[in-house]
């Protein structure tokens, strides 16, 4: 299974170099992106919806809106954006990025506490290994360093942080 995977995106990866498929240039269409986003903030100011009663700080369904969010923009920010990017859509991807791993790790380790029985040294270690495995077998297998693909460390990072504030 995990071998196949990991086989799969070797031959993607090099496959892109052969076909040209790394060299092709992005362009920018201001009225495609003005639109986009126009219609994802009318679905977004249409999705209200009262949440019943409080959850707490970042309760797991805010913050799972919240990330949800954050992936619509990020898709808009590699898809309509050409490289290099303007300043201003450049810092507001690294800001989204950055709430979005500190998010993640604070739900995983809020989620784990919750469920107190969950909790433990050994689930802890289970969840990290779950987490980082495949990162670290794609990196050997792609030739990377394990930080390259940087969401897995730093989510594993404020996982650990919040777990060590516990």
């Amino acid at each position: 299974g995990i071998s196949l995977v990991l086989a799969y995106a070797w031959v993607c990866d090099r496959a892109a170099d052969s076909v040209g498929l790394n060299s092709r240039k992005k362009s920018y269409e201001s009225a495609i992106a003005l639109g986009a986003t126009g219609a994802v903030v009318c679905c977004y100011l249409g999705s209200f919806a009262p949440q019943g009663k409080a959850a707490g700080f970042l309760g797991n369904a805010q913050t799972n809106e919240w990330k949800g969010w954050m992936q619509i923009f990020l898709i808009f920010y590699h898809y309509l954006f050409p490289s290099p990017q303007p300043l201003s859509v450049y810092v507001a991807a690294r800001i989204v990025v950055a709430s979005y791993l500190f998010m993640t790790g604070y739900g995983r380790t809020m989620s784990a506490i919750n469920r107190a029985s969950a909790f433990s040294f050994y689930n802890v270690c289970a969840m990290m290994l779950r987490l980082n495995l495949f990162v670290v077998l794609l990196a050997g297998v792609m030739g990377r360093q394990w930080c390259d693909y940087y969401f897995s460390p730093l989510v594993t990072f404020w996982s650990l942080f919040f777990y060590s504030l516990h």
